[in-house]
């Protein structure tokens, strides 16, 4: 094996010794994926399994996006956000 695969942790495994995401993760957990993301598959294996632990976890999938669309996109719109006044919703920018 090479040595650096040893550093990297596939989420989409069970965990092992007992331990559960239902005890690890927070008491609910939004989860956001493009269609065309290139961990989709092993993204949608980690949401089953925190699912199946019992863990309060959404996941919504936007078509047609790729990996890190949504950083691009509020990237794209800093100065929208930054600009907002306190207590205020924003309108008109991504999710």
């Amino acid at each position: 094996m090479f040595w650096a695969q040893k550093a990297v942790l596939d989420f989409s495994l069970p965990l092992q010794e007992g331990r559960t995401w239902k005890i690890i993760l927070p008491l609910r957990m939004w989860v956001i994926l493009g269609s065309h993301d290139v961990f989709v598959d092993s993204i949608q294996r980690f949401v089953k399994l925190v699912e199946e632990s019992g863990a309060n976890v959404t996941l919504k999938t936007i078509e047609g996006q790729n990996h890190s669309w949504d950083g691009l996109a509020d990237i794209r719109n800093v100065k929208a956000y930054v600009s907002l006044e306190a207590g205020k919703e924003p309108k008109g920018l991504p999710l």
